[in-house]
């Protein structure tokens, strides 16, 4: 468990980035562009973890490479209740909510 952790860039996010021509860097320093916020709580499987964000409305997307990314405080709250060595169950269930409009047989 770390507070403002910094990033370790995996290698292949690396040769990613060196393919498309962007500057490849390994780490990224506690801050605001660090891309895990500010809490990082590793998983039993290495180099996976739950952690913050810097970017809240990316979590509405697929962009985990296996992480799973939640809001700063949520994240906040998750690492001040949990302990090194605590068991726990990861458990997707996604949910697929839609606003219909327009339709008189929908309130």
């Amino acid at each position: 468990m770390r507070e403002n952790p910094t990033w370790y860039i995996p290698k292949s996010i690396q040769d990613e980035w060196a393919c498309a021509g962007e500057v490849v860097k390994k780490t990224v320093p506690p801050g605001p562009n660090n891309p895990l916020g500010s809490y990082w709580i590793g998983l039993s499987f290495p180099f996976y973890g739950i952690h913050g964000t810097n970017a809240p409305l990316s979590i509405y997307d697929f962009q985990s490479r296996g992480c799973i990314r939640m809001h700063p405080q949520d994240a906040g709250a998750l690492f001040r209740k949990v302990k090194v060595g605590q068991p726990g169950e990861i458990i997707y269930e996604p949910v697929l909510l839609a606003r219909l409009q327009g339709r008189p047989d929908f309130p």
